[in-house]
């Protein structure tokens, strides 16, 4: 850096007689460098290691001061990314990017262990680039997921349990059946008016179920005259007559596969190798032979300080 004493007039030609570069805004006490006498301006240079704001402080053979500014934001250090590693099972030659969040400035890149070379880098903002190839092919093994088509085919069903519309209770072929029964008797009464027996209709009985047909077997109808006021009542077996078998509504279908198969829905699937995935398909493992390339490069680049 350097300085000139640019005091007054009175104390221009009084020359500066010591100065020194600090790292304070505070005027020094001490560490003063004495200057050639009759020194008008000072040249001098000072090597730093940080980057930080210094001062250049000069001082006149009267006592006058003063200072000027000089901020240093460039000095770089180089370091190292190291164990960055890179994997391909397509091709040995690999291009890839780092971000490095404290990059100033790329020194190199180079493989770190293994075969192999770098055949190009380049920084790009805060992204190292780099294109390396020439590896050694290296094989391993592992298990892979395979899939095929499983054998399908209908599958078998029966009927779980049916309805009956027509009356009558399902039986466990599904067919609609059930058995005659007898009601309670029912009753014909007569009255006798002006000496004639009147029949007012058929009296009370009870009513059949759904799916019967009611039959009646009633003595015959009182005859001759009658004495007026008086009645006679008839007693009439009744009995319910079953309509006859019928074929019931099947409600609800269960639906089967034979050994081996494996029901989904409506069908059935059957897998010679692996199971049965969601998707109907044949899932299972055979252990393959890959080939692969890797590598471990380090990154060499500058940082500030």
């Amino acid at each position: 850096g350097s300085a000139k004493d640019n005091s007054d007039e009175k104390n221009a030609a009084s020359g500066i007689k010591r100065y020194q570069i600090t790292t304070s805004s505070n005027k020094p006490t001490s560490g003063w460098i004495n200057a050639s006498k009759g020194e008008l301006s000072i040249t001098t240079t000072k090597e730093v290691s940080d980057n930080k704001v210094y001062y250049f402080w000069v001082e006149d053979n009267v006592g006058n001061t003063a200072s000027t500014q000089i901020k240093i934001n460039n000095i770089v250090i180089l370091t190292s990314l190291t164990g960055v590693s890179l994997y391909s099972e397509t091709s040995s030659r690999i291009a890839d990017s780092e971000y490095i969040n404290d990059i100033v400035k790329l020194h190199s890149v180079v493989v770190q262990s293994g075969s192999g070379t770098v055949e190009s880098s380049y920084l790009s903002g805060k992204n190292v680039h780099y294109n390396v190839s020439g590896g050694i092919e290296k094989s391993s093994k592992r298990y892979q997921t395979f899939t095929l088509e499983p054998r399908t085919r209908s599958a078998q069903s029966e009927c779980e349990s049916y309805s009956c519309s027509r009356g009558g209770s399902p039986n466990y072929n599904g067919i609609c059946t059930d058995n005659d029964y007898r009601l309670p008797d029912g009753t014909n009464t007569y009255h006798c008016k002006n000496g004639a027996w009147q029949f007012p209709g058929e009296a009370s009985a009870q009513s059949c179920d759904r799916g019967f047909t009611k039959r009646w077997s009633c003595p015959p109808a009182p005859s001759g005259s009658c004495t007026s006021g008086t009645s006679q009542t008839n007693y009439c077996p009744a009995s319910c007559e079953w309509n006859g078998d019928y074929a019931g509504t099947c409600r609800s279908v269960n639906y089967y596969c034979s050994n081996g198969y494996e029901l989904r829905g409506q069908s059935c699937y059957a897998c010679s190798k692996g199971t049965l995935n969601r998707n109907y398909l044949c899932e299972y493992q055979d252990l393959v032979t890959y080939s692969y390339w890797e590598y471990t490069i380090k990154i060499n680049y500058y940082k500030l300080k």
